[in-house]
This record gives C-alpha cells, structure tokens and sequence, in this order.
C-alpha cells in the first residue's frame, strides 16, 4: 500500500532474511548500532545501494544512519509500519490503532496513551457482539503480573523460601566426597 501512494522510490535492496528495503520504507532499529544508531530508533529509507548491499536512512532528527550490510540483517532492522507499543515507547502519533490480542487494560493503556487524538482499538471477532464482550473481558480485569511480595506477608515469604529451600535440597544427590579417597 505505501508503494502504491507513491511513497517508495528507486531500486529495491534484499537484505540477509528476505527483508526488501527501498528509498521511502520506514524502518526500526532492533538492536543497537555505530554512532547515533539506537534499539527502537525509527527513521525513514533515503537510499539504497544494492551493489554495495547498503542503505542510509534518516531519523525524524534529521541524524543520517548509514548502514552496510552487517547492520541491516533481519535481527538490526525491520519494517516500521506497525510497531508494538513497547517498541513505540516514548513515540507521540496522531492516532493509535492497538490490536487487542489479550495484552489487557495496561497494555491498552500503553498503546492508546501514544496518540495525541484518538485510538482506534481492533478486535479480532465474528461480529461486533463478540467484539464487545471480547473487550469486555480482556479489560474488565487486571491482568498484570504481581510481585510476590506484594501478596504475601514477610513471615509468609520466608516461610515459602525455607520450604522451596527443603525442596531444593532434597532434589542434590548425595555427598559422595569422602568415597574419593
């Protein structure tokens, strides 16, 4: 669809894992890099050398990051048109589109707290019933994890940690230490 509103432009560059980049694509970093490169970092394609096997792209800083072929693999960089909100952190758009795929209300959260106007939140169910209730369910209840210690009284957490300590020692095989004489 991006090529198809004009938005790529000159030769395509297949990457080590299949991924293609042309002049237009927005990419995310993966993984740190050289110089001002860094994980999560979003920038757009400005040109791509297919003989030399590498690209330059520029961050909305205007921070050009060239990149030759060991730095542009399928675990350094990847497409940019959708991206987790844990990948999007810090990211401010116009408008969310989080997919609920059972991530919970605090996750939603973290999505839809990116846009500056609306969020659009999509559902994978048969009809809008079904959506609804899917919804429901998935934010009608916390879902995060829960410290241990923020569940059990201090005399409860030694208990269990003396316990899981008497387990641990009954799974060590014997001390055959003296036999080696």
């Amino acid at each position: 669809m991006w090529e198809e509103l004009g938005n790529l432009s000159g030769p395509e560059l297949e990457v080590e894992g299949g991924e293609r980049y042309r002049a237009g694509d927005r990419v995310v970093m993966l993984s740190p890099g050289p110089g001002a490169w860094v994980t999560s970092q979003r920038a757009v394609v400005t040109c791509v050398d297919v003989s030399a096997g590498s690209l330059i792209a520029v961050t909305p800083e205007r921070t050009e990051l060239p990149m030759g072929p060991g730095a542009i693999g399928a675990d350094k960089l990847a497409h940019a048109y959708s991206v987790t909100a844990h990948r999007s952190g810090g990211q401010t758009v116009d408008v969310t589109h989080p997919l609920e795929d059972g991530g919970g209300r605090e996750l939603a959260y973290v999505a839809m707290s990116r846009a500056r106007g609306e969020s659009r939140v999509h559902v994978v169910a048969p009809d809008m019933r079904h959506a609804a209730r899917r919804l429901a369910w998935a934010w009608g209840q916390e879902r995060r994890q829960r410290w241990a210690h923020t569940e059990l009284s201090p005399a409860e957490r030694l208990a269990r940690l003396y316990h899981e300590r008497q387990e641990l020692r009954g799974l060590l095989p014997p001390d055959r230490s003296a036999d080696l004489d």
